[in-house]
């Protein structure tokens, strides 16, 4: 069986390609021409100035679709495949999560429902 030749790091380090390129003299005809400043037909799209200061009035989006956080709690049943299913199809139509479809149902549907009168704590 024959043995091949492994290489060293320093073996490594010679097979390494340079990091820059060695200068070569371009003729002055090859060069591309380089235009002095922009030509007016391309519209500008940075502002010549930058404000120092980010308005307040307008909060960024991810404040302004910031919802409450509740505290959650892990519920288990079961449901009819169909309505899974139905459930699934709705939701993914409408873009919204199945959880948002079952928050809204709930709240809506348990305030038709009458309510047991508070307790009185002691």
């Amino acid at each position: 069986m024959s043995q091949r030749k492994r290489l060293g790091l320093s073996d490594l380090a010679s097979l390494r390609k340079p990091l820059v390129q060695s200068a070569v003299p371009v003729a002055p005809e090859a060069a591309s021409p380089v235009p002095a400043a922009v030509s007016p037909e391309v519209p500008q799209m940075v502002p010549s100035e930058v404000p120092p200061e980010v308005p307040i009035a307008v909060p960024p989006r991810i404040l302004q679709k910031r919802q409450e956080k509740k505290p959650l709690v892990s519920q288990s049943f079961k449901l009819p495949a169909d309505l899974d299913e139905r459930w699934s199809r709705i939701a993914s139509f409408n873009k919204v999560t199945k959880t948002g479809i079952l928050l809204e149902a709930l709240e809506t549907f348990l305030d038709r429902l009458p309510e047991p009168p508070p307790t009185q704590s002691k």
